[in-house]
C-alpha cells in the first residue's frame, strides 16, 4: 500500500508533467489550473 508520501511525489511528478508536456490540454474535464486549486489542500497538508 503506498504511503502519504508515496502519493505526493506520485501526484507531484503527474503534473510537472502534464505542465510540460500539455499544459494546454484538459484531462477528465480539468484544465491544470483546476486540478492545481482542486489539490492545493491536500498539497498544503502534505508539505507540513
Amino acid at each position: 500500500m503506498p504511503s502519504p508520501k508515496d502519493n505526493e511525489q506520485r501526484m507531484e511528478r503527474m503534473i510537472n508533467a502534464w505542465r510540460t508536456l500539455a499544459p494546454d490540454k484538459t484531462f477528465g474535464g480539468m484544465t491544470l489550473a483546476q486540478f492545481e486549486a482542486s489539490a492545493k489542500p491536500a498539497r498544503e497538508r502534505a508539505s507540513e
